[in-house]
Protein backbone atom coordinates (compact mmCIF):
# COMPACT_ATOMS: atom_id res chain seq x y z
CA UNK A 1 0.00 0.00 0.00
CA UNK A 2 1.40 3.37 -0.92
CA UNK A 3 2.02 5.95 1.81
CA UNK A 4 -0.55 8.27 0.26
CA UNK A 5 -3.33 5.62 0.42
CA UNK A 6 -2.31 4.72 3.98
CA UNK A 7 -2.63 8.37 5.05
CA UNK A 8 -6.08 8.61 3.44
CA UNK A 9 -7.26 5.39 5.14
CA UNK A 10 -5.94 6.49 8.56
CA UNK A 11 -7.53 9.91 8.14
CA UNK A 12 -10.89 8.32 7.20
CA UNK A 13 -10.77 6.07 10.30
CA UNK A 14 -9.94 9.03 12.56
CA UNK A 15 -12.85 11.06 11.13
CA UNK A 16 -15.26 8.11 11.55
CA UNK A 17 -14.18 7.53 15.17
CA UNK A 18 -14.52 11.25 15.94
CA UNK A 19 -18.05 11.28 14.48
CA UNK A 20 -19.09 8.31 16.63
CA UNK A 21 -17.60 9.89 19.77
CA UNK A 22 -19.38 13.18 19.05
CA UNK A 23 -22.73 11.42 18.53
CA UNK A 24 -22.40 9.43 21.78
CA UNK A 25 -21.43 12.57 23.73
CA UNK A 26 -24.38 14.50 22.30
CA UNK A 27 -26.87 11.74 23.11
CA UNK A 28 -25.65 11.65 26.73
CA UNK A 29 -26.47 15.37 27.08
CA UNK A 30 -29.97 15.16 25.58
CA UNK A 31 -32.91 15.06 27.92
CA UNK A 32 -35.23 12.09 27.43
CA UNK A 33 -38.35 12.80 25.40
CA UNK A 34 -41.69 12.93 27.22
CA UNK A 35 -42.77 9.71 25.54
CA UNK A 36 -39.58 7.99 26.78
CA UNK A 37 -40.12 9.16 30.35
CA UNK A 38 -43.84 8.41 30.34
CA UNK A 39 -43.19 4.95 28.91
CA UNK A 40 -40.75 3.96 31.67
CA UNK A 41 -41.76 1.05 33.87
CA UNK A 42 -44.21 -1.78 33.41
CA UNK A 43 -47.70 -0.64 32.48
CA UNK A 44 -50.49 -1.79 34.82
CA UNK A 45 -54.22 -1.82 34.18
CA UNK A 46 -56.44 0.61 36.08
CA UNK A 47 -58.36 -0.99 38.95
CA UNK A 48 -61.74 -2.29 37.81
CA UNK A 49 -63.39 0.14 40.26
CA UNK A 50 -61.61 3.19 38.79
CA UNK A 51 -64.25 5.77 37.83
CA UNK A 52 -64.05 5.91 34.04
CA UNK A 53 -65.39 9.48 34.05
CA UNK A 54 -62.23 10.70 35.84
CA UNK A 55 -59.90 12.07 33.15
CA UNK A 56 -56.32 11.02 32.52
CA UNK A 57 -54.14 12.99 30.09
CA UNK A 58 -53.80 11.30 26.68
CA UNK A 59 -50.75 9.04 26.59
CA UNK A 60 -50.69 8.50 30.36
CA UNK A 61 -49.06 5.22 31.37
CA UNK A 62 -50.22 3.66 34.67
CA UNK A 63 -47.29 2.14 36.58
CA UNK A 64 -48.96 1.35 39.92
CA UNK A 65 -52.57 0.60 40.69
CA UNK A 66 -54.30 -0.88 43.70
CA UNK A 67 -57.76 -1.20 45.22
CA UNK A 68 -58.31 -1.89 48.92
CA UNK A 69 -61.03 -4.09 50.35
CA UNK A 70 -62.64 -0.91 51.74
CA UNK A 71 -62.92 0.53 48.22
CA UNK A 72 -60.02 2.99 48.26
CA UNK A 73 -58.07 3.28 45.02
CA UNK A 74 -54.48 4.26 44.40
CA UNK A 75 -53.08 5.00 40.94
CA UNK A 76 -49.64 6.26 40.02
CA UNK A 77 -48.83 7.09 36.41
CA UNK A 78 -46.53 9.04 34.11
CA UNK A 79 -48.06 11.56 31.73
CA UNK A 80 -46.30 13.00 28.66
CA UNK A 81 -46.83 16.56 29.92
CA UNK A 82 -44.56 18.87 31.89
CA UNK A 83 -45.55 19.21 35.54
CA UNK A 84 -47.10 22.68 34.95
CA UNK A 85 -49.06 21.31 31.97
CA UNK A 86 -50.32 18.39 34.07
CA UNK A 87 -51.40 20.76 36.86
CA UNK A 88 -53.26 22.86 34.29
CA UNK A 89 -54.93 19.69 32.97
CA UNK A 90 -56.17 18.74 36.46
CA UNK A 91 -57.36 22.27 37.21
CA UNK A 92 -59.74 22.16 34.19
CA UNK A 93 -60.46 18.67 32.84
CA UNK A 94 -62.08 16.99 35.87
CA UNK A 95 -64.64 19.83 36.05
CA UNK A 96 -65.53 19.20 32.39
CA UNK A 97 -66.19 15.58 33.32
CA UNK A 98 -68.43 16.46 36.29
CA UNK A 99 -65.87 16.39 39.11
CA UNK A 100 -65.38 19.28 41.56
CA UNK A 101 -61.78 20.16 42.40
CA UNK A 102 -60.64 22.36 45.29
CA UNK A 103 -57.89 24.94 44.87
CA UNK A 104 -54.52 23.34 44.20
CA UNK A 105 -51.85 23.52 46.89
CA UNK A 106 -48.18 23.76 46.06
CA UNK A 107 -45.89 22.26 48.67
CA UNK A 108 -42.13 22.60 48.38
CA UNK A 109 -40.63 19.26 47.41
CA UNK A 110 -44.04 17.60 47.31
CA UNK A 111 -45.42 18.79 43.99
CA UNK A 112 -48.87 20.28 43.53
CA UNK A 113 -52.02 18.61 44.80
CA UNK A 114 -55.73 19.21 45.23
CA UNK A 115 -58.72 17.37 46.57
CA UNK A 116 -61.70 16.47 44.41
CA UNK A 117 -65.22 15.07 44.62
CA UNK A 118 -67.28 13.28 42.05
CA UNK A 119 -69.74 10.46 41.42
CA UNK A 120 -69.29 8.10 44.36
CA UNK A 121 -65.75 9.19 45.26
CA UNK A 122 -63.65 11.87 46.87
CA UNK A 123 -59.89 12.00 46.75
CA UNK A 124 -56.72 13.84 45.84
CA UNK A 125 -54.51 14.26 42.80
CA UNK A 126 -50.83 15.11 43.04
CA UNK A 127 -48.51 16.14 40.23
CA UNK A 128 -44.75 15.86 40.68
CA UNK A 129 -41.83 16.45 38.36
CA UNK A 130 -39.87 13.42 37.19
CA UNK A 131 -36.15 14.03 37.77
CA UNK A 132 -34.33 14.33 34.47
CA UNK A 133 -37.59 14.36 32.49
CA UNK A 134 -38.96 17.91 32.37
CA UNK A 135 -41.48 16.97 29.66
CA UNK A 136 -43.15 14.25 31.74
CA UNK A 137 -45.04 14.37 35.05
CA UNK A 138 -45.70 11.84 37.79
CA UNK A 139 -49.40 11.63 38.68
CA UNK A 140 -50.68 10.18 41.93
CA UNK A 141 -54.44 9.70 42.32
CA UNK A 142 -56.14 8.55 45.52
CA UNK A 143 -59.86 7.77 45.59
CA UNK A 144 -62.04 7.02 48.60
CA UNK A 145 -65.67 5.92 48.34
CA UNK A 146 -67.89 8.82 49.31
Amino acid sequence: MSPRILVVVVLAVVVAVAAVVARVAASDDEEPAASDCAAAGVEKPLPREFPRSYPLPPGTRVTQAAASAAGSLFVQAAAPLSAPEAVSFYRTEPARAGWRTAAALEREGAGVSASFRGPGFSGTWTVDEIAGCPAAALLTLRFVRA
